[in-house]
């Protein structure tokens, strides 16, 4: 490696200052001069293992980062393409971890090795929460509480502590390195007394040198990072070198790249989000548990149901509870306790007055949202528009109370049967008691009465008729004798179609 080759590098820098500072010390006294340049590099050395460290621990937080991201947008839309920065971010971890470990053991020890070992069991605490969430994600499960999104905050804090603890002991180590590379220094003050004039030229080319390659590169680095801590995802390192800070800022402007990418497609993400919710034909809704249901949010729909725009309901202070009508008002506070009470998701049905006059019924489906002390922190749910339905089937019962009571009124014996071999009665008329002495009750109790009351000298040719009529589909028409209850024998006309 030439000479540029060496200060392409930052080490190569450091190194060639070191070297000229250690060419005047070493024209005054040889031995101890060396003795302190064998102190400096092992201060060095200490100190740049504690740098890389102390980089290697941002690393993991930016892997456990892109595991948190890409698990989320998993959770949030189910697309398995978000679960490439949670799989990268698992690689880049423990890949980063191994690394640590090795350079913390390269020499004297950085870090505490039970801290690390603390994090690897938060990390892997983190993993199996993860991937019971992604899991329970693809069995379908899309509730907050059967994902378990509150613990994720948690864990992650816990291993931010972790690592908090880790860059405090590289920033020790960093200052024990640089205290112990001072007392070196110190050592050789009256050495370097003699020679002052020279060495403060040199040291004043070697600051000018450092801070152009080293400090300046610094600065940008830290400029960036606080510009993107401040929310300015768009900006990027402008730092055009071979060594390792240039190295440093293009994996910067990586993570950069990845996340806008991931921030876009979180943001695309709620937008249909947003757009399923304004087209659903429900009204969707977050409310605190409390008298007058307090929304703290509601979808568009609300107005539909209720002619009162959200805002009514989140600016203006209108509670849900005041368009209960008032006779179902308290019932649907005590339904939804005992429900929230056992833990249980509920359903139940009242009636709206919306700000029209007009009633409208409803179907409210909803569930409580639980602390980690079991209390209620919320309650979310759906209410649809059942109006049109129940007056549907209003009108259909009305139908079969009317047809019921045609068929029950008129000289004949009105019967269905499940085709078969034989057939079997499923309804008969009231009016079978007046031709044959039989209650209805009688009649259906016994699935072989028709064929029991048959005549005998009927049975058989009644019975293939019945047969054949089932297998072709044609009509039933046959006059045959049958015996009522008292013995009478019954001459009947039978018409039946399938």
């Amino acid at each position: 490696m030439g000479f540029r080759g060496v200060l392409s590098t930052i080490r190569g820098r450091l190194y060639l200052g070191f070297a000229l500072l250690l060419a005047m010390i070493l024209l005054l006294a040889g031995v101890v001069a060396l003795e302190s340049y064998r102190i400096s590099e092992v201060n060095l050395e200490y100190q740049e293992r504690a740098v890389d460290l102390h980089q290697r621990v941002d690393d993991f937080e930016i892997a456990l980062l892109n595991m948190e991201t890409g698990k989320r947008g998993y959770l949030l839309n189910g697309e398995e393409s978000f679960l490439e920065p949670y799989e990268q971010g698992r690689r880049d971890f423990e890949a980063e971890l191994g690394e640590a470990r090795r350079i913390n053991a390269a020499g004297r020890e950085v870090l505490d090795p039970r801290t690390l070992d603390g994090l690897e069991a938060q990390y892997r605490s983190m993993v199996v929460l993860f991937e019971n969430q992604i899991s329970a994600r693809r069995a379908g499960e899309t509730s907050p509480q059967a994902l378990q999104l509150g613990r994720g905050k948690a864990e992650m804090d816990g291993a931010r502590q972790i690592m908090a603890r880790l860059q405090n002991q590289a920033t020790e180590s960093q200052r024990e390195a640089r205290e112990g590379t001072r007392a070196a220094v110190s050592r050789e003050t009256v050495l370097a007394i003699l020679l002052g004039a020279l060495a403060a030229l040199t040291v004043l080319g070697s600051v000018l040198y450092v801070r152009r390659g080293v400090v300046s590169p610094l600065q940008r680095l830290r400029e960036g990072a606080t510009r993107v801590g401040e929310g300015d995802l768009a900006h990027r390192i402008n730092l055009r070198s071979g060594d390792e800070l240039g190295a440093l800022a293009a994996a910067f402007n990586g993570m950069l790249d990845r996340r806008q990418e991931a921030e876009r497609a979180l943001q695309e993400s709620e937008r249909r989000f947003a757009t399923l919710l304004a087209n659903a034909p429900t009204m969707v809704y977050r409310c605190a548990n409390e008298p007058g249901w307090p929304f703290e949010f509601v979808s568009d729909y609300v107005f539909e149901l209720t002619g009162h725009p959200p805002a009514d309901f989140l600016e203006d202070g209108l509670r849900y509870e005041s368009l209960i009508v008032e006779e179902d008002r308290q019932r649907v506070w005590d339904e939804v306790q005992g429900f929230l009470a056992a833990g249980e998701r509920f359903r139940i049905s009242y009636s709206v007055r919306r700000k029209d006059g007009a009633v409208r019924r409803v179907e409210e489906y909803g569930q409580g949202i639980f602390g980690e002390g079991e209390e209620v922190l919320a309650i979310e749910g759906l209410v649809a528009d059942v109006t049109e339905r129940e007056q549907a089937d209003e009108r259909l019962r009305e139908a079969e109370v009317r047809y019921r009571s045609l068929v029950e009124n008129i000289p004949a014996v009105i019967y269905t049967q499940q085709p078969g071999e034989p057939s079997v009665t499923t309804y008969v008329s009231p009016q079978i008691e007046t031709m044959q002495g039989y209650t209805p009750e009688e009649t259906l109790a016994d699935p072989e009465h028709w064929t029991k009351t048959l005549h005998p000298e009927d049975r058989e040719w009644v019975l293939a008729e019945d047969e054949r009529t089932n297998r072709t589909d044609e009509r039933f028409v046959a006059e045959y004798r049958q015996h009522a209850k008292d013995g009478r024998a019954v001459w009947v006309r039978d018409e039946a179609v399938l």
